[in-house]
């Protein structure tokens, strides 16, 4: 190894030389390079070698080199470039060579390289790199687009990218990815065609025919690219549809979208998704005409074009009466209510949504999110018995949906004047909404019994007692507080000791009446010591927090035992571990410097 070593040092002595020579380092400076080269020349050499070991020795020469650069800028270093302009760069490249030939499997080390090779202009290695690295990872989709991309753009050469994206769809056909595009490249080539026969002034009718025929200028290519993908991948309507955008990126693309649609219309004419997309195709026609200034907006050619998409959609539900179908539609005629318009039309509009909604109601094909959008528009019209009945038909189809009911009690809180009524939802909404998920609802339902009816209030507390752990602990601490504020502290800490006969014992119960007993007048210790006693027995393992407070507690409050300080903190270090261990430590710290 010693011998290869110093081969490799003495083959860069010229380049060292004539480093010295123009001035640029100094002879110390020379030593400390060589050096530093033996030392990384031995790990990259030595039997087990690390990925990191040629990272860090191509890191090295990459600031070398931009050293270099810096010094020969302000030393004004003028003369014809020589080998030393070149020698680091090609010792970089060498450098990553051997390393990918060792690492042949580490996607990220070749786009490393492939990324230095951009930085410092080697293109033509650039595409060595790819090709090297693809025939590792040929299943890598991102990889053969980047290939194609430096093909086009670096190098310039369509023919070259256009293989890439060939040779990829040859391997991978079924990879959507690759076949949008190898569709954007031959739009992008046309596109540069056009804009620079635009520049030179040139008209489509002094085309050269040995530069371009009239098929590409005209996306034929493109559209044979758009045929095979549907071939290679039939049935999937979101894939098709994904070429859309794409194409409504370049201009004079209508013949192209055209074609797109047609085959949506073709082959997937019982998909909502392909319904949706030709339903609204007037409205985007009109929008990308204008942001190609074709035409100017007028508020006469929105409403045509929108009136067009009524009639679409209506055609749509009609031949699929699917919920998914009824959305796409009436999701269209809310965005149309939300545009600017007179008062008298937006009611108008909004009035002709709530019959399409009641048509949708009556075949059961409203999803929750429309349902609630019926309560809302309801509610925007006045119509507040109405948007109550929606609300109950709503969570009855849609039982657990937990927006649904929220909004439900909300107006049976704001609109039912009978408690009974109210109270029968609260009970069918938390029946329906289990777990966790119905704490938003026993929340509401304190809160109304609190403001409405407050000898109720204890009951519901009583009931969310027996629900999910995640329920029963935040509304125990509700309850102790609300405990406290109608009853006093006495009664508070009888239903504490009655809420804590079961362990383990909820740690925001134990907090929620320390801050109880921290808020009352005469705050002393002995109240306090029994409460984080029985908190540190269940939760002393996991919170440095709890620790902390007990011990600032025993400082601070009134009847505390500072001596005791001492016994707290070994404790808690027996107690604590890990990050938390930590976490006290670092903050115990501090509150002993305080």
């Amino acid at each position: 190894m010693a011998e290869v070593v110093q081969r490799n040092l003495e083959a860069r002595l010229d380049e060292l030389d004539e480093l010295e020579r123009k001035g640029l380092f100094s002879r110390d400076e020379i030593r400390t390079i060589v050096r530093k080269r033996r030392s990384f020349e031995y790990r990259i050499n030595k039997r087990i070698v690390q990925k990191e070991d040629y990272l860090r020795y191509i890191q090295y020469e990459i600031n070398l080199d931009l050293l270099r650069r810096k010094r020969k800028k302000r030393l004004q270093v003028v003369g014809p470039k020589s080998t030393v302009d070149y020698s680091i760069v090609q010792h970089v490249h060498q450098l990553f060579q051997l390393a990918t030939k060792r690492f042949k499997g580490d996607l990220k080390l070749w786009l490393q390289y492939a990324q230095y090779c951009g930085k410092v202009g080697s293109h033509r290695q650039l595409s060595q790199v790819y090709g090297h690295a693809l025939q590792y990872h040929s299943y890598n989709a991102g990889l053969w687009i980047s290939a194609a991309k430096a093909e086009f753009e670096l190098n310039k050469n369509v023919v070259a990218a256009r293989t890439v994206l060939l040779k990829a769809l040859r391997i991978n056909p079924d990879m959507k990815q690759l076949w949008h595009e190898y569709f954007r490249l031959e739009l992008l080539y046309v596109d540069k065609l056009l804009k620079r026969r635009q520049v030179l002034g040139l008209d489509l009718s002094e085309i050269d025919n040995d530069e371009v025929s009239d098929g590409i200028l005209q996306y034929k290519t493109a559209s044979i690219v758009f045929q095979q993908a549907m071939e290679a991948i039939p049935g999937d309507v979101q894939f098709c549809l994904l070429f859309l955008p794409i194409c409504q990126l370049f201009e004079q693309t209508e013949t192209l979208q055209d074609e797109i649609y047609k085959g949506l219309t073709e082959q997937h004419s019982s998909s909502e998704d392909a319904r949706d997309a030709l339903a609204r195709r007037p409205l985007k026609n009109l929008v990308y005409s204008v942001e190609k200034g074709m035409v100017v907006e007028s508020e006469k050619e929105l409403k045509v074009a929108r009136k067009e998409c009524w009639s679409l959609y209506k055609s749509a539900v009609s031949d699929i009466p699917t919920v998914k179908m009824w959305d796409f539609f009436l999701l269209f005629v809310l965005d149309w209510c939300k545009q600017k318009m007179s008062t008298k039309a937006s009611t108008k509009l909004c009035q002709q949504l709530l019959k399409l909604m009641d048509t949708a109601a009556s075949l059961h094909c409203l999803s929750p999110a429309i349902w609630y959008h019926r309560i809302e528009v309801s509610l925007c019209l006045g119509l507040s018995d109405n948007a109550l009945a929606h609300s109950i038909s709503a969570v009855d189809e849609h039982s657990n949906s937990l927006k649904l009911w929220i909004k439900c009690l909300q107006l049976h809180c704001t609109l039912k004047e009978d408690c009974s009524d109210v109270e029968k939802m609260f009970q069918q909404g938390v029946c329906s909404i289990t777990g966790k998920d119905s704490l938003p609802l026993w929340v509401m339902w304190y809160e109304y019994c609190q403001s409405v009816c407050p000898d109720r209030a204890e009951t519901v507390f009583e009931r969310a007692a027996d629900d999910h752990p995640a329920v029963s602990e935040v509304m125990n601490s509700c309850y102790l507080e609300w405990k406290a504020q109608t009853a006093g502290i006495k009664q508070a800490r009888k239903t504490f000791r009655r809420l804590t006969t079961h362990t383990p014992v909820s740690l925001r119960l134990c907090q929620t009446l320390i801050q109880l007993e921290k808020t009352q007048l005469q705050c002393h210790m002995k109240r306090l010591r029994p409460i984080y006693e029985k908190a540190i027995q269940d939760h002393g393992r996991e919170s440095a927090d709890l620790w902390l407070d007990y011990i600032k507690a025993e400082l601070q409050t009134e009847g505390g035992a500072p001596e005791t300080v001492s016994s707290l903190h070994w404790r808690a270090m027996r107690s604590l571990s890990g990050r938390e261990a930590s976490t006290f430590i670092e903050q115990y710290a501090l509150l002993h410097t305080a």
